[in-house]
């Protein structure tokens, strides 16, 4: 079952979040992680308190990167296009194709990757290039340099999206699983509703690129906020392969 299904079946509603409601989460996470060093407390509970700590900073991570996102949907890449470079509707089509193109093919990739390196290595060491190339486009002088830039970022863009939602669901318990991917895609999808209207004043406050570099910021940040709290919880899978590694050596 998708999220549109949950979303057409009633299961579960649309939510706008805000910057106010994410630093809330990370407030509850801050809370739940020091009451885990109360002595007093048993071994089960440090651990469920630890838990829940850990899947709302991923949660509230999540809504941040589905807002940083946001702040460049492809109208204002096709306004951006065409204001600063004068490209036509038939060089925007070609652009939008082969950039959705590669995103497409770059999935398949991403597999192969994660099989090297590991999932969440996967999701961040590609996605930061990613969103250094975005920045980039912005600061282009050339159209041909900025579509390059452009395209260099879905080649990348889209490679962390098998890893994370395969990574979320390998560390949460089997019965966690549903509640994970409903959370997860419910705090992106809500925090993507204000992303539009945050790019379009960007662009009117700050200039044209402004929507680029915010976004490419917001990703960055996400990207090392999900590395630093998670780089030592390994999904079973990976952990089985480093114990077999380290038998074998």
């Amino acid at each position: 079952m998708t999220l549109e299904d949950w979303l057409r079946d009633n299961l579960i509603q649309p939510h706008r979040t805000s910057s106010r409601e994410i630093g809330n989460l990370m407030k509850i996470c801050n809370r739940d992680l020091e009451k885990c060093r109360i002595i007093e407390l048993g071994p089960d509970w440090r651990l469920s308190i630890a838990h829940n700590a850990a899947l709302q900073s991923a949660t509230a991570a999540f809504a941040a990167d589905g807002f940083g996102g946001a702040l460049v949907g492809q109208s204002l890449v096709a306004l951006w296009f065409s204001t600063k470079f004068g490209l036509n509707l038939n060089s925007l089509s070609l652009v939008f194709f082969f950039s959705s193109l590669l995103s497409a093919a770059s999935t398949w990739v991403s597999v192969r990757i994660a099989e090297r390196i590991g999932l969440l290595q996967t999701m961040v060491f590609t996605h930061i290039p990613s969103s250094v190339f975005l920045i980039a486009a912005a600061f282009s002088p050339f159209a041909w340099m900025a579509v390059s830039f452009y395209q260099l970022r879905s080649v990348l863009s889209q490679m962390d999206v098998p890893a994370r939602e395969s990574y979320t669901m390998a560390v949460v318990e089997p019965d966690e699983r549903v509640a994970m991917a409903g959370i997860g895609g419910v705090g992106r999808s809500g925090a993507s509703v204000m992303g539009p209207a945050a790019g379009t004043a960007l662009w009117n406050a700050l200039g044209s690129s402004a929507p680029f570099v915010g976004c490419g910021i917001f990703k960055v940040s996400y990207d090392l906020l999900i590395y630093t709290m998670f780089r030592k919880v390994k999904p079973p899978e990976e952990d089985k392969k480093a114990s077999e590694h380290g038998k074998e050596e």
